[in-house]
């Protein structure tokens, strides 16, 4: 099941159809005629009537509105979750914590990434490929700790046995070189950003 869930950060809504739609919090004033199934959030930044079903959490808790959407998600039974609204905004806390949800739909085994209004972020560990056409960077950023990149194919700067400490920016604006690029992971995960031009890139 394909899952959609909308954050309160930048967001375009997308044209394709999802078997179900999670809207977050002040997102729902956001959407405009976009219909969501479900609204999940503590109330807090939300200011026109909710009108669709909805799960109310309380304010003091132990995860945000957009890791009770992917758990919620996931409860449902999706297992292909994309985020929208997961940055901009003033709370860059919240753009890490956001992050993090990759981590954790990828460790329930839910394929899932983050779609800004130019980029696509998604976690690659093991034997990994995915579509490039239009992408002007990619970047590989070793988030969840270190790892080690046994190959890779596609891409203009070859990553060749190179291990990925926490600390290391070494993977960032590469570039495709074929409509689609690939990377085998053999130890860790990390965090695939795909960075495109506004005029060809369709959230």
């Amino acid at each position: 099941m394909r899952a959609l869930i909308v954050l309160n950060g930048d967001f375009v809504l997308p044209s394709d159809r999802y078997d179900l739609a999670i809207c977050c919090d002040g997102a729902f004033d956001r959407i405009g005629s976009f219909r969501a199934d479900l609204f999940v959030g503590d109330g807090d930044s939300v200011t026109r009537d909710v009108t669709i079903p909805r799960i109310d959490l309380p304010t003091r808790k132990d995860m945000t509105d957009g890791e009770a959407a992917v758990e919620e998600a996931i409860r449902l039974g999706a297992d292909d979750i994309t985020l929208i609204g997961a940055t901009g905004g003033e709370r860059f806390d919240q753009v890490l914590g956001n992050l993090s949800l990759l981590g954790r739909c990828h460790r329930a085994g839910v394929s899932a990434r983050i779609v800004g209004l130019n980029f696509r972020a998604e976690i690659a560990s093991g034997h990994y490929e995915t579509d490039a056409a239009g992408a002007k960077y990619v970047s590989v950023v070793p988030f969840f700790g270190s790892a080690h990149i046994q190959r890779s194919e596609g891409l203009l700067y070859p990553v060749i046995g190179l291990a990925f400490d926490g600390d290391s920016a070494r993977g960032v604006s590469n570039e495709p070189t074929a409509p689609r690029f690939s990377l085998d992971v053999d130890r860790g995960r990390v965090l695939v950003i795909l960075t495109f031009l506004p005029e060809v890139f369709v959230p």
